[in-house]
């Protein structure tokens, strides 16, 4: 099974160790499924975890380099899809592209008001952490 994380799940992951969004990742580190992410998702996390609001709940810079360099080096990059099946919101665009790019079964999200309302793009199914991890991931 394949998986690619929006950045709010991996945002989670850090802020909130014991967290599902955090659960999903370790088993992720695990093996038990294959996380995909993309250049734009590592860069979009490095920014948003350099935000003030962010950098005060994480306290050490160090901490939100470590965790966007190991997520980089630990999972493969997707070559994102360069034609997307729907108009989505220009925001959201870079994960559906990763996620189609490399055949992800799953796109985790809890973006509410964008993406999973689609359901589905393709043959990705677009799904909260809740709903992964009942799939067995």
């Amino acid at each position: 099974m394949r998986a690619v994380f929006d950045t709010n799940v991996l945002v989670s992951a850090l802020l909130k160790p014991s967290s599902k969004p955090a659960q999903a990742l370790r088993r992720a580190a695990r093996g038990r499924f294959d996380l995909y992410l993309s250049q734009s998702i590592i860069d979009e996390l490095a920014a948003v975890l350099a935000r003030p609001f962010f950098r005060e709940r994480i306290g050490d810079p160090r901490v939100a380099s470590a965790f966007v360099e190991l997520l980089a080096a630990g999972f493969p990059l997707a070559r994102p899809a360069t034609e997307l099946p729907i108009t989505v919101d220009p925001g959201d665009v870079h994960v559906i592209a990763a996620a189609l790019g490399c055949r992800a079964d799953y796109l985790v999200t809890g973006d509410r008001r964008h993406l999973l309302p689609l359901g589905r793009v393709g043959e990705v199914e677009i799904v909260d952490v809740d709903r992964f991890l009942s799939t067995d991931g």
